[in-house]
C-alpha cells in the first residue's frame, strides 16, 4: 500500500475542525497521514487540532503565519511524506471510502496524475442558494456521466505531479485549485474521473452572504484570470452587469434603447438558466426551484461582475504598492 498524505489547511475554523478530522480519520484506507495547517487562526482550530493530534499517532499539527490556502496546502506538501497527496477542506463532510476509491483508481490507472471524486452541497439550510448549488450540482453530474464535460477539479494528486508542475501559485487567494488543474492537465497528465457522492460540500448562506462571498471571488479571481489570459471569460462574467447599467442610464433619455438593452439582458440570464434546468428535468425535488435558479444566477453574476470590475481597478494599486516594498 502506498502512504497517503491527507493534507488539511484550516483559518478559523473551530465549528468545523474535528468534525473534519473525523471524517478523515475514519477512512477505510489505512496507510495514512493527516496533516492539519494552520494558517494563523485567531480562534481554537489550532488547540482543537492538537488535541486530536495527540490522540492520533499519524495526525500533526502544523502552525503558521496566516499567508492564505495555497502558502497552507504547500506547506502541508513540505511536511508530508506519502506518494499521494488529497488536500482536504474543513467544510466538507467525507464518505469514509473517499480515498480508498480514489487510490483505486490511481491504482487502475498508473498513467494519471490526480483523480477528481465528485461530491454534492450538504444543505443546512433550504433556500434559494442552496437549492440552486444543488440544482447545478446534478447538472454537473449529468454533463460529466454524458462525457459532455471533463473533470474540471481535483483535489488527489500523486506527490511526483505536484513536484513537477510547481504546487499551489501563493500569489492567488482564490481560484488557487483550479490554476493547479490547469497546469497539471497542460503538463498532459490525465485525471481520473470516480463519479457519485464522495464527499459534501456544507451550504448555508443566504442571499446576503451568497452575494458578499460571489464579490469577494470575482474581486480575487481576477488575479487568476490575468495569469491565464482568461479575456473572454472576462467578457462574458462583466458583459450582463454592464449591459444592464448601461440600460439603466439610458432609461431616462432613451427608453427605447434602454428598455431594449436591460429586457435582452434578462432573456439571456433566462436562456442560461434554461439550458442548465433542462438537464435536470424530474430530478430537482421543488419545482420552484426552477422559478428561482433565474434569479440566483442573475444575482452571481452581477456581483461576480462588480468584484471583477472593482478588482481590475485595483491592480494598478497593488502594482504600486508592490513596487514600493
Amino acid at each position: 500500500m502506498s502512504l497517503v498524505s491527507i493534507v488539511l489547511p484550516a483559518y478559523n475554523e473551530e465549528n468545523e475542525i474535528l468534525s473534519a478530522l473525523h471524517d478523515l480519520d475514519s477512512q477505510t484506507y489505512q496507510d495514512k497521514e493527516i496533516i492539519v495547517v494552520d494558517d494563523g487562526s485567531t480562534d481554537s482550530t489550532a488547540s482543537l487540532a492538537e488535541s486530536f493530534a495527540a490522540r492520533n499517532d499519524h495526525t500533526k499539527v502544523i502552525r503558521a503565519k496566516h499567508a492564505g490556502p495555497s502558502a497552507a496546502r504547500n506547506l502541508g506538501i513540505k511536511f508530508s511524506s506519502g506518494d499521494v497527496i488529497f488536500f482536504g477542506e474543513c467544510d466538507c463532510s467525507y464518505d469514509s471510502r473517499y480515498v480508498e476509491r480514489a487510490m483505486n483508481a490511481l491504482r487502475a490507472n498508473p498513467e494519471a496524475g490526480a483523480v477528481c471524486l465528485t461530491g454534492a452541497p450538504l444543505k443546512v439550510r433550504s433556500n434559494l442558494v442552496t437549492n440552486s448549488i444543488e440544482l447545478e450540482n446534478l447538472a454537473q453530474h449529468t454533463l460529466l456521466k454524458l462525457g459532455r464535460i471533463k473533470p474540471f477539479y481535483a483535489w488527489v494528486y500523486r506527490r511526483n505531479v505536484l513536484h513537477k508542475t510547481g504546487g499551489f501559485d501563493e500569489s492567488l487567494f482564490q481560484a488557487e485549485d483550479r490554476d493547479l488543474f490547469f497546469r497539471v492537465t497542460s503538463a498532459g497528465y490525465r485525471v481520473v474521473l470516480v463519479p457519485g457522492v464522495n464527499w459534501w460540500h456544507k451550504r448555508s448562506q443566504g442571499v446576503k452572504e451568497f452575494v458578499a462571498s460571489s464579490f469577494r471571488r470575482g474581486k480575487n479571481r481576477i488575479e487568476y484570470i490575468l495569469k491565464h489570459d482568461l479575456f473572454v471569460e472576462l467578457i462574458r462574467s462583466v458583459a450582463p452587469l454592464w449591459m444592464f447599467l448601461l440600460g439603466i442610464i439610458l432609461l431616462p433619455f432613451y427608453s427605447t434603447y434602454g428598455t431594449s438593452i436591460i429586457f435582452i439582458d434578462i432573456a439571456l440570464f433566462l436562456f442560461r438558466a434554461y439550458r442548465t434546468e433542462k438537464l435536470t428535468a424530474g430530478l430537482v425535488p421543488r419545482i420552484r426551484t426552477y422559478f428561482e435558479y433565474p434569479l440566483f444566477v442573475m444575482l452571481r453574476n452581477f456581483s461576480t461582475a462588480l468584484g471583477y470590475t472593482v478588482g481590475l481597478l485595483l491592480i494598478p494599486i497593488r502594482g504600486i504598492r508592490r513596487s514600493s516594498i
